[in-house]
């Protein structure tokens, strides 16, 4: 190809790409929201989903001309599922961002999937500081556990109890842990101010599923 008909064919792409650009406007814009939505934590995938459903009612459902299409799918709480959903979204449903993720390891779970496929994931809960690094496609919009449980950690140390009807400082207290890195890493995190609350008894650490058990009490 000589210059002169290279020049033309440049000349002409824009026009050319006008009917293809036109036509991705008007796609849909699909977003895979991905859950729990029953299991011990669907009352955090219900907020969720809500939490989304009033934003959209509040300012739209249109962006950059636009339609917004929300896809919501329950990863019941189980990373291998959200793993499966999520690769599902991405490949049969062609969305253009995956979001959701209630706990740390469902998000882990799908990082993969957003790294491979270059998919924006949007994390709105799961709160485990390190989670973020697992995709360089990730974005989180909520909290880390540093930002709660160190507050909590020292209001308990400087809280008052009524103790055979007098006021006295907490000397003891008891944590339990689940055993995902959220629950983990939240020991870490009240560990320095061990020096001020003497650690009664640590709880081995149990399985997320020990939440429907505790719920009696």
């Amino acid at each position: 190809m000589d210059k002169r008909t290279l020049i033309k064919a440049l000349a002409a792409a824009p026009f050319a790409a006008q009917p293809l650009l036109a036509s991705a406007q008007q796609a849909p814009f699909k977003i895979g929201f991905l859950a729990p939505m029953t299991g011990p934590f669907a009352s955090t995938g219900w907020q969720m989903e809500q939490g989304v459903r009033l934003y959209m009612a509040q300012h739209g459902t249109t962006v950059a001309g636009r339609k917004i299409e929300l896809i919501v799918k329950d990863d019941t709480g189980t990373p291998d599922v959200t793993k499966r959903l999520a690769q599902e979204m991405v490949v049969n449903d062609k969305v253009d961002v995956l979001a959701g993720f209630g706990l740390t390891p469902l998000a882990l779970a799908t990082a993969p999937i957003a790294t491979q496929s270059k998919t924006p994931m949007v994390n709105m809960l799961a709160a485990t500081a390190a989670v973020i690094d697992a995709s360089p496609y990730m974005v989180r919009v909520s909290m880390t556990l540093p930002q709660i449980t160190l507050g909590i950690a020292d209001w308990a140390h400087g809280a008052l109890q009524v103790s055979d009807g007098q006021l006295c400082k907490v000397a003891r207290s008891s944590i339990l842990l689940a055993s995902i890195p959220f629950g983990h890493q939240r020991k870490l995190h009240v560990a320095p101010v061990t020096r001020f609350l003497h650690i009664d008894r640590s709880f081995p650490s149990f399985p997320v599923g020990f939440a429907l058990f505790s719920m009696r009490g």
